[in-house]
């Protein structure tokens, strides 16, 4: 039978900081209470369980199903608090917890629906009357009860906790509501879904220890940084100037008042600002070294040292994955959010993981340059693991994938041949034979290559240029780009066949439409389906159309669309079937998988083979046998970019 239960909670720790797992293995954390309602019995009515008063309600798990929002928070609570809870009051008897199985992310499947992950949100994009919504007082309630106010004391008042369980019975109300008016996953996605659970719950492993120097470096080094620019600010400070205090590179707001004192405003100490205020020539040479500080040390790379502490448990970060995270079904990184690990530019970066127990800035600028640069690229090898890594990246998937679905005949030969694809672009391009292509030729095959697949133009292409450190002059931006479009008329078309069929699908709610023979889109109810080659279901939310615009919503907000972005979509979510696909047959092949991140897929396994990891990867779909698939990787024990 159908459980759906919604725990509150309060702890001493923070949440958000330190994630559901940790969050749940604190000492400090209770239940408050659990809304549940058990669906299709005699008592469909919502009741709240309430650790004080009641036996926890559910007896054998067996033929439970338990549905939740974001469920792996309340399996957390379930495992650890509850589990916790129940022997210390009963040491003797058994309490069996519900396994991976037995569980339902309500979240899940508005994501896969197109929807909010928020359930108030989720709630209000339906269109939900506001009595029917998450309740607003909610989140004052929180603040007051699952929290210590700011003396450190627990809130406790007898009234609020009884709002409280109002809200919970609410909460259980608008979730029952959503799950049940919205589809639920393919038995292949409930798998992969399943499969991202696990994974969450294995947990990846961390150099903690080198993380934990790594902190106390960035800590010398800020404060270093500090006295440094304040010195140098007070040699010669301007009549507006505030009391002297130590400026360090997080103080963003300092910072900026620091710049306008000093006549040099900025609108805020984002990356793009400081770059675009570094490039003046009136910069005085104060403001400038404030700026430069704030460049190298306000790093969103280094910060991340301080999370891996934070949320790690004796090594492991759990709960790190987002199934269905992005729009076209990728997962997306929480809390740590391993995805945004910076690319390393060090040659070696282990070389300075050793040097960091000396916890000595000035030996690692002394070897490798400025210290945060150096730290920022030794974070993805703060991944370890001590009976070793197999680490392996699809090649250059989405373009291969896009160049299938468009019938792009010689971009495949390419990629079924030697695969320099940035040269055969170059190529095309500057119209010479390949063994001529230069060094600078090529990187503007690079560059229109990983810009311009998705009806990118001339911005796109100056915006990748800069990504890679190289320039293009601005006068030569538009005949690139036309000469990519001309030699790539296959996939040009296969962004106006796109938009074309999405119209027409708009325009003819249940009849379906093919953009080719295995490409379909059809509008059912309020939702856009499209049907990819592997069977799954890609689904905007409200679409609509006119003569020139497509759209629909997303957040609760009309998002315009196009050809080339449909064409990013379904090149995506189809990429990420073959790597999901990919992850299923490593797992069930004993390679445990304890990561992926974009096109790369870690398992944490000693013994095994890189060929049969690889071979396992490199795996043609029954539906996509043509599809020129190849992976390259590794074994090591730390992760690296290869």
């Amino acid at each position: 039978m159908n459980i759906f239960i919604d725990f509150e909670t309060y702890s001493r720790v923070n949440l958000k900081k330190v994630g559901a797992w940790n969050y749940s293995m604190h000492p400090s954390t209770e239940v408050i209470c659990m809304a549940y309602v058990i669906e299709h019995s005699h008592e469909e009515a919502i009741q709240v369980y309430i650790p004080e008063v009641h036996m926890f309600p559910f007896g054998p798990f067996a033929d439970n199903t338990y549905i939740a929002w974001n469920s792996f928070f309340d399996m957390c609570i379930m495992h650890n608090v509850v589990y916790r809870d129940h022997q210390k009051q009963f040491p003797n008897a058994p309490f069996p917890t519900p396994n991976l199985s037995q569980w339902i992310d309500a979240a899940s499947h508005a994501l896969v629906a197109g929807l909010p992950g928020k359930l108030e949100l989720c709630a209000q994009a339906l269109g939900y009357p506001e009595d029917q919504q998450k309740s607003k007082a909610g989140k004052i309630l929180i603040e007051q009860l699952c929290k210590p106010d700011k003396y450190g004391q627990r809130h406790t008042d007898e009234f609020d906790l009884r709002r409280m369980h109002r809200y919970c019975t609410q909460d259980i109300i608008v979730m029952q509501r959503i799950y049940n008016s919205i589809p639920a996953l393919s038995e292949h996605e409930r798998k992969i879904w399943v499969l991202d659970q696990t994974i969450n719950l294995r947990g990846i492993p961390f150099d903690v220890d080198s993380c934990n120097h790594a902190v106390n470096i960035i800590d010398i080094v800020a404060t270093q940084q500090a006295a440094k620019v304040t010195a140098n600010l007070y040699q010669n400070p301007p009549e507006s100037a505030f009391e002297r205090v130590e400026i360090k590179p997080t103080q963003t707001k300092l910072i900026k008042a620091y710049a306008e004192a000093w006549g040099c405003p900025i609108p805020d100490c984002s990356k793009a600002s400081i770059i675009e205020a570094l490039e003046r020539d009136d910069l005085p040479a104060e403001v400038r070294r404030l700026f430069e500080t704030r460049q190298s040390g306000g790093k969103t790379s280094t910060s991340k040292y301080q999370a891996i502490v934070e949320r790690t448990w004796y090594g492991r970060a759990y709960g790190t994955l987002q199934y269905h995270g992005a729009f076209t079904g990728r997962w997306a990184g929480r809390g740590i959010q391993p995805h945004n690990f910076k690319r390393p530019e060090l040659n070696d970066p282990e070389g300075c993981i050793r040097l960091l127990p000396l916890e000595s800035p000035d030996a690692i600028e002394m070897i490798y340059g400025p210290t945060m640069a150096a730290l920022s690229s030794c974070l993805r090898g703060m991944i370890y693991s001590e009976i070793g890594l197999y680490v392996a990246d699809f090649s250059s998937i989405e373009a291969r994938v896009l160049a299938w679905f468009a019938g792009q005949q010689d971009k495949l030969q390419v990629f079924k041949t030697h695969g320099k694809v940035y040269e055969f672009t170059a190529s095309q391009i500057y119209h010479v034979p390949m063994e001529q292509i230069t060094k600078d030729q090529r990187f503007v095959g690079k560059c229109g290559e990983l810009s311009l697949g998705y009806e990118g133009a001339d911005n796109a292409l100056l915006k990748k240029a800069r990504e890679i450190n190289y320039h293009i002059a601005p006068e030569k931006v538009r005949g690139i780009v036309m000469s990519w479009r001309e030699s790539n008329s296959d996939i040009v078309d296969f962004w106006y066949k796109l938009k074309r069929t999405f119209r027409y699908a708009v325009q003819n709610p249940g009849q379906r439409f093919w953009v080719r023979a295995d490409l379909s889109f059809c509008k059912i109810d309020q939702w856009m389906v499209c049907t990819l080659p592997s069977g799954r279901e890609m689904k905007w939310y409200n679409p609509g159309a006119d003569d020139r615009t497509i759209w629909y919503w997303l957040r609760n907000q009309k998002t315009y669309t196009f050809g080339g972005k449909l064409a990013e979509n379904v090149t995506s979510g189809l990429s990420r079937d073959i790597m999901a696909d990919a992850m299923l047959r490593l797992e069930a092949a004993g390679y445990p998988v304890v990561l992926t991140v974009h096109d790369e897929i870690l398992s944490e396994r000693a013994d095994g083979c890189l060929d049969e990891f690889l071979r396992l990867m490199k795996v043609r779909p029954i539906w996509g046998l043509d599809i020129p698939i190849d992976a390259a990787g590794f074994w090591a024990h730390r992760w690296r970019k290869d």
